[in-house]
């Protein structure tokens, strides 16, 4: 612990921040601090959320529209180890054994977010946190920084996940092409489930973020490697969506949605359309996140 905080107050000396007045415009990348995760500023628009019956099921239903008025920025990566790492030690936050991981009876707890129970790398995606730590680290980095930083809502990581594409995935529709554009259950895999027709070179365990090729927003790991927390309560479909990308703050908020998928799951569930929900109290060793910065100078909404 006491190297650990030693790590901390060394980064923390050198650590570069955007400068005040900085203009930030759709593409371009940052960090507000150095331990602060890497963020790419994605355009406003619109886009259709959801999919047709014939691809996805009832809870991706109805299509419908979302405009998001504003640029955001949308964290290039999905929130690393490392990363986490200085927020427990600074935050004194603490994160127990209780995650699960799948045996061959079911799901069991025993395992942690520093033993997952795969090797991982300080570049790899935490795992096993629940949405309430999460939540922590976006209030512990809000206040870090100063600016607002918070989880997605699933219409702004459906929108920034797509990168401008409508496809199945935001490459194409192509099954095959999946291990080039991310971490999946592939043919190296014993689960039976398994994406016979390529592999990822990861097997069953998460990879380093930033792995495998990006969207057309520049950022990496939206299909695969760890479902990722969103803000919303969860919802049975999208009747009564909000339409203009704010989160859903009514429905069953015990449970939370997550998205994109995992090293654990087949291609039905790496979609970009495919909706997930788990219990907000949960941790398990395929469930991460990624964070999202508001910016609030009207400049930047072009």
């Amino acid at each position: 612990m006491a190297c650990s905080k030693y790590l901390v107050a060394s980064l923390l000396a050198v650590m570069t921040s955007v400068s005040a007045g900085e203009l930030l415009l759709p593409g371009s990348t940052f960090r507000d601090c150095g331990v602060c995760p890497e963020m790419v500023v994605i355009p406003a628009g619109t886009i259709d959320i959801g999919a047709p019956y014939s691809e996805g099921g009832d809870d991706e239903a109805p299509i419908h529209g979302v405009a998001l008025s504003r640029a955001l920025a949308v964290g290039r990566y999905e929130i690393t180890r490392f990363e986490f790492a200085m927020f427990v030690v600074a935050a004194e936050h603490s994160v127990d054994f209780s995650c699960q991981y799948l045996a061959e009876i079911g799901w069991e707890q025993g395992v942690s977010w520093r033993q997952p129970g795969f090797p991982q790398t300080n570049r790899d995606p935490v795992v096993c946190v629940n949405w309430h730590d999460a939540k922590a680290y976006t209030e512990w980095l809000s206040e870090k920084t100063g600016q607002n930083y918070r989880l997605p809502s699933e219409a702004e990581w459906e929108y920034a996940a797509r990168g401008g594409s409508d496809a199945r995935y935001f490459f194409g529709n192509s099954v095959d092409m999946l291990c080039k554009y991310g971490n999946g259950v592939d043919a190296s895999s014993d689960f039976k489930w398994r994406n016979k027709k390529c592999r990822d070179g990861y097997g069953a365990r998460t990879a380093p973020v930033g792995s495998f090729l990006p969207n057309d927003f520049g950022l990496y790991d939206t299909i695969g490697n760890v479902w990722e927390w969103v803000e919303d309560c969860w919802n049975d479909n999208y009747v009564g969506a909000p339409s203009d990308g704010a989160s859903w703050d009514t429905g069953d908020c015990s449970n939370r949605g997550t998205r994109g998928g995992s090293w654990l799951n087949d291609p039905r569930f790496l979609r970009t359309a495919h909706r997930n929900r788990l219990f907000r109290l949960y941790r398990k060793y395929n469930t991460g996140f990624r964070v999202v910065r508001e910016i609030t100078d009207k400049r930047h909404t072009d």
